[in-house]
């Protein structure tokens, strides 16, 4: 019985202090998996954050090129004909858009819609232009059909859209 007593005498501090030193390991362990865990999870975010920041100039970007002003002075070639500026200007438009069509994922749904019927309206009023002009117009004539239709809307689809993705973007920094 003495020999058992001096046996625990011995073992039961030890068992104590290894019981110890592995919950203080094992919680320091689990402290500095979770310290990765956030650190990575704050890594992802300011990725994503700029992704969506990109996305956004993006989308500012294409809303910019699809406006009358900017196309006419970017396809503009002499001796086209009206049908023909017009097939160019709906061509481009729709180029822009499907080029940017992934960025759908970082903006709202409600600015999405926006963008998507600023296109359309775009589409709407280089046809409604060219609907306008004579048979046998030049580009020129479609060009300036085309801007005077644009500057007489009371509601800009395109400065609707640009100030939407705008104040939504703004909202990351306030």
């Amino acid at each position: 019985m003495l020999a058992l007593l001096e046996i625990l005498k011995y073992i039961l501090p030890a068992a104590i202090m290894l019981l110890a030193v592995y919950l203080i390991i094992h919680r320091f362990l689990k402290h500095e998996a979770l310290k990765i865990e956030n650190e990575s999870r704050r890594a992802m975010q300011i990725e994503i954050f700029q992704i969506r920041i990109q996305a956004y100039e993006r989308i500012i970007l294409l809303l910019e090129r699809i406006s009358p002003n900017q196309l006419i002075l970017r396809i503009s070639q002499p001796g086209l004909s009206a049908l023909q500026f017009q097939s160019l200007l709906v061509q481009n438009i729709r180029d822009e858009f499907d080029h940017n069509l992934s960025q759908q994922v970082y903006i709202s749904s409600a600015a999405w819609e926006l963008v998507r019927t600023a296109r359309e309206e775009m589409i709407r009023l280089i046809n409604s232009a060219a609907g306008n002009v004579h048979g046998n117009a030049r580009a020129h004539d479609l060009a300036s059909r085309l801007l005077e239709l644009h500057t007489s809307l009371e509601n800009d689809p395109l400065n609707r859209a640009i100030e939407a993705v705008k104040e939504e973007a703004r909202r990351f920094f306030r």
